[in-house]
């Protein structure tokens, strides 16, 4: 099943996101932002220009945060161009995203930023219905290896185009 995903993989994407992040008092953050992913590989799955990918974050809520935007290009051979929109400041600056937290959550744009996860090993769990929607339910377990914060991710993918319609992330290590 994540073979096909794999296969699969949408050469453009847009996904609406909700990040509900818990303290230890159960109080709850919720963050909500879009991604819009246009992926350039060409048939032999081979960098367009030196281009993999491009992915913009825009934020809509909190509501203070709201407008503000990431683009991330990923790039081969790298490194990748990052940057960011923040409507106070009206300006677009250059930055490092990597392990930074996005809008102070534990989520960060490692988790969402494009990369192959192939060097993982991969566990099937019972079929669920996921808002009246059949989907296979698949466990990756990333190679720990990998520079990724959470190695674990569960995607609650639908059947017949095999597209994610829930993923959750951990970390056990």
């Amino acid at each position: 099943i994540y073979e096909r995903f794999l296969q699969n993989r949408n050469r453009e994407g847009f996904q609406q996101v909700r990040v509900i992040s818990r303290d230890p008092g159960g109080s709850e953050q919720t963050t909500r932002f879009t991604t819009s992913l246009q992926d350039f590989r060409d048939e032999k799955d081979e960098a367009t220009n030196g281009i993999l990918a491009k992915m913009l974050v825009q934020v809509s809520h909190p509501f203070d945060m709201r407008h503000t935007a990431y683009l991330m290009i990923a790039k081969d051979p790298g490194p990748d161009d990052e940057f960011v929109y923040q409507p106070s400041q009206r300006l677009v600056r250059r930055v490092d995203l990597r392990n930074m937290s996005l809008l102070g959550t534990d989520y960060t744009f490692n988790d969402i930023a494009f990369k192959d996860i192939e060097d993982a090993s991969y566990f099937r769990f019972p079929d669920e219905v996921l808002d009246d929607t059949p989907v296979y339910v698949v466990e990756a377990n990333v190679n720990e290896t990998i520079d990724i914060q959470y190695h674990r991710t569960r995607m609650y993918m639908e059947k017949e185009h095999y597209i994610p319609l829930r993923v959750r992330y951990w970390d056990d290590f």
